[in-house]
């Protein structure tokens, strides 16, 4: 329960801070530096606790949970021009890319499959843009839209399918692809149409900022009620994956909020 409350307090702090650094008001860069600091000591808090019996299972979530402390921190270097940024951010998206690849192959499921493997894509050409190394532009936003349209079928085909056997789960995988499909639109206009109805980008990133932030929240809301739910245990793991997918995408709206 504490830590649920520290969490949220977190998840305020840091996107007061984006609200801060979009809307230029002062006080900003400390917000920022507040949240992505107490996000890193939450995940890394994580790292300490059991996981799981299998020894291979418990090495790939600690890996997991150290790679995105490492992230988290990279962003916050970055942000401050801190030494050492480019390491810990090339180290880490490296290492989030092969571990999306390698989640996709335990899933059986060939959609469930596919999103990871998407982004996974997605991350890796991120990586290159934030490092102005070369790269296909086409790819990353190619990659990233498909993940997008496949994940907004997703969601709504699988409220579809739970109607006779669990109905009150059609509700959240509504609203979620919902959530999803209005990012996909925002997304839509800021690459192709930036200049539609005369809003400016930094009131777009806001809204897709805090989009994000609905589609991390509505998930957690549905995981904590996995245990009471096959259908929600069937999909632990894909929806763990699209909530720490969409984490990622929001801490790395710092940067760009920072160098926008």
């Amino acid at each position: 329960m504490k830590r649920g409350i520290i969490e949220l307090i977190t998840g305020i702090i840091f996107l007061a801070g984006l609200t801060f650094k979009f809307a230029h008001y002062p006080g900003a860069a400390l917000l920022l530096v507040l949240g992505l600091s107490l996000g890193s000591i939450l995940l890394l808090a994580q790292f300490f606790k059991g996981s799981s019996k299998d020894p291979l299972s418990s090495l790939i979530y600690k890996l997991s949970i150290g790679n995105g402390t490492m992230y988290i921190l990279g962003v916050l270097f970055k942000v401050m021009h801190w030494p050492g940024a480019s390491f810990l951010l090339v180290v880490s998206m490296l290492t989030m890319s092969i571990l999306l690849a390698f989640s996709a192959l335990k899933t059986r499921t060939w959609y469930y499959a596919l999103l990871p493997q998407l982004f996974s894509v997605t991350l890796l050409m991120a990586l290159f843009k934030i490092m102005h190394w070369p790269q296909p532009n086409q790819l990353l936003f190619g990659s990233y839209f498909a993940f997008s349209v496949l994940l907004i079928c997703v969601l709504f085909y699988r409220a579809q399918s739970l109607k006779k056997n669990e109905a009150s789960l059609v509700y959240p995988y509504t609203v979620l692809g919902g959530f999803v499909f209005m990012l996909f639109l925002v997304e839509l206009k800021l690459k192709y149409a930036p200049d539609l109805f005369e809003i400016a980008d930094n009131s777009t990133r806001l809204v897709q900022s805090f989009l994000m932030a609905a589609i991390i929240f509505g998930i957690q809301r549905m995981l904590l009620k996995s245990s009471s739910s096959k259908a929600l245990q069937n999909d632990f793991r894909i929806l763990k994956t699209i909530q720490s997918i969409y984490l990622i995408m929001l801490i790395m709206m710092t940067l760009v909020a920072a160098y926008n």
